[in-house]
């Protein structure tokens, strides 16, 4: 499998979601153009743009569900290329994607952020919510592809449900209850180099062991990969 062949995956990962991307596109328009007519219009849009980006970012999970429900991961399935190739190229593609998802929510905390982080130029406040933003959304689309390629349809339709309302139920309690609410934490990361290199590690670490369990799941679901015809009938 040559580096040219690889990065024709990648790039067919993107071409396959490239109308999805476009709406998205124009979704970003409306809300620059309301934010520009509220009265609170940095509020709207920061919030704005961290939406649209959270949105570029998971889309390659959404079509990978589409994938499944279609039959249209069995083309991939039967080119000449390996599980480990098909899994490394969609899961660079989630990166990328990630990045790219990861701009909006950087731009929006240029906006806001010197607001509540007085003491924290707007550089470092664009460059540290860039990158806490591509962590998580590398993460979070990586595990969500994993899950979504690897276990049957019918058996997420059964729980995705409870694990999409307990999983940020969960972490907001605990930050809650360790910080007192996200932005104490956010604070005390973005103000001092000790707790921001604690936070940078520990963000490496976990999210190094999410790609890596994700990678697993996600070879494993292309080796054993088989259509399901009937996804839509239960």
């Amino acid at each position: 499998m040559t580096n040219q062949a690889f990065w024709t995956l990648v790039g067919l990962e993107f071409r396959r979601t490239r109308r999805s991307l476009v709406r998205i596109g124009v979704v970003l328009v409306a809300i620059v153009v309301f934010a520009l007519m509220a009265e609170s219009t940095m509020s709207v849009l920061s919030f704005g743009l961290t939406v649209v980006g959270l949105a570029i970012g998971v889309q390659m999970p959404f079509d990978a569900i589409h994938d499944k429900l279609t039959g249209s991961l069995e083309v991939l399935t039967t080119l000449p290329v390996g599980a480990t190739t098909l899994t490394g190229a969609r899961l660079t593609a989630v990166a990328l994607g990630a990045a790219l998802g990861a701009v909006l929510p950087g731009v929006a905390g240029g906006i806001v952020g010197p607001v509540f982080l007085e003491d924290t130029s707007r550089v470092r406040i664009i460059i540290g919510a860039f990158l806490a933003a591509w962590v998580l959304l590398s993460s979070l689309s990586a595990a969500l592809t994993a899950v979504v390629l690897r276990f049957k349809t019918k058996l997420l339709a059964a729980y995705s449900a409870i694990a999409l309302f307990g999983v940020p139920f969960g972490g907001f309690y605990l930050v809650d209850r360790l910080f007192g609410g996200p932005l104490p934490l956010i604070q005390a990361v973005m103000t001092s180099d000790y707790t921001l290199a604690i936070a940078i590690g520990s963000a490496v670490v976990g999210s190094a062991l999410i790609l890596t369990a994700s990678f697993l799941l996600t070879r494993r679901g292309f080796e054993i990969y088989q259509p399901e015809p009937d996804a839509m009938d239960w």
